[in-house]
């Protein structure tokens, strides 16, 4: 059975530059959203997973149309995103393999949660981000890559792991199963 999987990552961002000239763009930052280590909680997201992920025909058409949107906060209830919780935009996305890391560039959009992100970025150079996705996992923690589906990523105000510092992978401690109804329903 398919399970919601939220995975959470803290990095430190680095501003890309200091006044966007883009209509609607507050701020735009890259860094670490994701990697490839097993995480607090003995799971294994590979990088062929996220090869697939940022390569399937969603995510790259997602992109191409600038409405690959995440949301400030993981909705509790829902796997697609949502107009009034949108606070970014990920613009791009690249492998750090010296770092097992999957970086973004990201645009913190002038909407209400854009503004709030915005000011914590201005307050602490810092931002969490978490996957928001659907897959499979077998019985040693591995995310099956082939059945991987991710539809955001969204900004977390604190990663599951107390002490998660730039380098730090931990996921969610909160995982919702998902019927296959509601999977049918998003897809």
């Amino acid at each position: 059975m398919k399970k919601l999987l939220v995975e959470r990552y803290a990095a430190e961002f680095k501003e890309d530059s200091l006044k966007s000239s883009k209509p609607g763009v507050l701020k735009t930052i890259k860094g670490a959203i994701t990697g490839w280590k097993e995480n607090r909680n003995g799971r294994t997201y590979s990088r062929e997973l996220w090869e697939n992920a940022i390569n399937s025909d969603y995510v790259k058409s997602q992109m191409a149309l600038k409405q690959f949107f995440g949301e400030a906060d993981h909705p509790e209830d829902r796997l697609e995103v949502c107009f009034e919780g949108v606070s970014h935009n990920i613009t791009d996305m690249w492998f750090e393999d010296d770092k097992q890391e999957l970086w973004a560039k990201i645009d913190i959009l002038d909407t209400p949660k854009g503004n709030i992100l915005n000011k914590i970025f201005e307050y602490s150079g810092h931002l969490s981000f978490s996957t928001r996705g659907t897959g499979d996992v077998d019985g040693s923690g591995n995310v099956d890559p082939d059945t991987y589906q991710l539809f955001a990523v969204d900004a977390v105000c604190r990663p599951s792991y107390a002490t998660a510092t730039a380098s730090e992978l931990s996921e969610s401690e909160k995982l919702k199963e998902v019927s296959e109804e509601d999977i049918k329903k998003v897809l």
